[in-house]
């Protein structure tokens, strides 16, 4: 192994440095809920990955692991000063929350779409942090904003609607389909448990079976989830995991269409999940109906 860099990554403040200390690879530090690994890229070969543990690395640097922490934060002030601010013309932005230290702390990020980097992030989670991001914008800044995406939580809107209130409101899909999986899996949650009580053996089987299956892409199935997934039509009572995972299938796809196939489709969609005598997709159903004209946009 070479001596030539250390990238660090600090989820405080979402930003990733490069620390010169000198010869031929690149390492990538990375924290991750209060255990750290180092990822080291050789030039040459990018697609070798050595891992290292946290005591490896600093015997092998011979430094203090703080003084790495120390020294990436010196790096990452001298190339603040030297990148373009990270404010200036935003016009599409995007908004979530994260947790790490197990959930136990939050997170708001602030992405930019077009240039695809995270523009600012801050402890804690709600309006009132999100109001801090537009309050570090100067007026110029802030009108340039046209959309802003995010998933469906309450303090979005109002923020948004303070401080742009012409920026088009946009729910992404990843979080629309989230939406669905979780729902999907209350399904799955709840036909396992009635089996478990029914002393359904077979069922009970089949739907810990499933547990990952129904919530992936039908591409990314592994052998072992087709073989247990090919056996979901007829598990439940009146198919109903397998009712879910084709809304489910539906909803992902329709997503991808254009605009004006899109609205067809969806409300066809919201009104199969209406009728479909599942609680958990009828309440699903409600929600994107309410917020149908923020998905098509």
């Amino acid at each position: 192994m070479h001596k030539e860099g250390i990238c660090y990554l600090d989820k405080r403040g979402a930003i990733a440095v490069f620390v010169d200390v000198g010869s031929s690879s690149s390492r990538w530090f990375r924290r991750r809920e209060g255990r750290s690994r180092v990822f080291c890229f050789p030039t040459k070969e990018m697609n070798h990955e050595e891992r290292l543990s946290k005591s490896l690395f600093t015997r092998f640097l011979h430094i203090a692991w703080r003084i790495a922490g120390d020294i990436a934060h010196r790096v990452a002030e001298r190339l603040g000063t030297a990148m373009p601010p990270p404010f200036d013309g935003l016009h599409a932005i995007g908004v979530d929350e994260t947790s790490h230290r197990k959930g136990h702390t939050y997170l708001t990020v602030v992405v930019d779409h077009e240039r695809h980097r995270v523009i600012w992030a801050h402890d804690g989670v709600g309006g009132d942090v999100f109001d801090l991001f537009f309050k570090a914008l100067t007026p110029g800044q802030r009108e340039s904003i046209r959309v802003v995406t995010g998933d469906g939580a309450r303090w979005i809107d109002p923020c948004v609607g303070r401080w742009r209130p012409n920026a088009e409101r946009v729910l992404d899909g990843f979080h629309i389909v989230s939406w669905m999986t979780d729902a999907l899996d209350k399904v799955r949650k709840r036909l396992w448990n009635q089996a478990r009580r029914d002393g359904d053996e077979k069922t009970t089987k089949r739907m810990r079976g499933v547990k990952y299956a129904v919530l992936k892409n039908p591409g990314d199935l592994t052998d072992r989830q087709s073989e247990a997934f090919g056996n979901l039509r007829n598990t439940g009572p009146k198919g109903q995991l397998y009712r879910s995972w084709q809304l489910k299938e539906l909803l992902r796809t329709l997503l991808k269409h254009p605009l004006e196939q899109a609205r067809g489709e969806l409300r066809h969609w919201v009104f199969l999940a209406s009728h479909s005598r599942m609680p958990e997709i009828v309440e699903l159903a409600k929600r994107i109906r309410r917020r149908r004209p923020d998905i098509l946009r």
